[in-house]
């Protein structure tokens, strides 16, 4: 069966996309948090944002809308640039809180450790970037420092 076809008007750039039956359902998707994130931002339309912050506009319709997924990186720059709205970069890639996932006990930690040691140097690469967008995150909630006041340090 061929899916429904449909033209979807985002902010003036009128695209093709397929029907996601999402639009009644929760942010489950980079591209929805990314939509609720600019809206809180204060971005009435995605052009108006695009334009402001100097992306192409298409591009980042597309990503809105799902149309096109976008990396990590992508993710923590529309993160910095819609960061009055509040929310969390690893919310915006996750789409959960960042509490939610990571526990302060040593074991845990110890296992994430082994866990990431066993990955590739570029997913490690990422892990750390997210984790460092986590921390970022964090001192910002608890008004400086990390969890037991000192603060983190750099990795490469």
């Amino acid at each position: 069966m061929i899916p429904t076809i449909y033209t979807l008007r985002v902010n003036a750039v009128n695209m093709i996309a397929v029907d996601t039956k999402c639009d009644n359902q929760g942010m489950e998707t980079k591209g929805e948090r990314l939509r609720f994130m600019r809206e809180r931002a204060g971005f009435s339309s995605a052009r108006s944002a695009a334009l402001h912050f100097h992306w192409s506009p298409s591009t980042y319709a597309a990503h809105e809308n799902g149309q096109n997924k976008f990396e990590e990186e992508t993710a923590l720059e529309y993160a910095e640039a819609f960061k009055k709205s509040g929310l969390s970069p690893i919310w915006l890639i996750l789409g959960r809180n960042p509490i939610e996932f990571i526990s302060y006990n040593s074991g845990d930690i110890d296992e994430f450790c082994a866990l990431l040691k066993a990955q590739s140097p570029a997913l490690q690469k990422r892990a750390l970037r997210i984790v460092r967008a986590l921390i970022e995150d964090e001192k910002e909630t608890q008004g400086g420092g990390t969890r037991n006041g000192s603060e983190a340090p750099e990795a490469d």
